[in-house]
């Protein structure tokens, strides 16, 4: 089994400035039997129970996480 991985991004987006904007920010879920994605802002995350990775959506950037 591989040790869990750490990436740091090194990207430019957006920053949120105060936790007021933040509480702004609705989070939604789109749920099936297998998938996930969540979207909060202009962050996107998709998971699937059959992959060992997430991908992470900045903008217009994609990120691989996990193994």
């Amino acid at each position: 089994m591989k040790p869990s991985l750490t990436y740091h991004l090194k990207t430019r987006f957006k920053t949120v400035k105060s936790q007021e904007e933040l509480r702004t920010l609705p989070t939604y879920y789109f749920k099936n039997d297998t998938e996930t994605i969540e979207t909060f802002g202009w962050i996107s995350l998709y998971s699937h129970k059959h992959l060992q990775y997430q991908l992470l959506r900045i903008g217009n950037q994609t990120y691989r996480i996990g193994n």
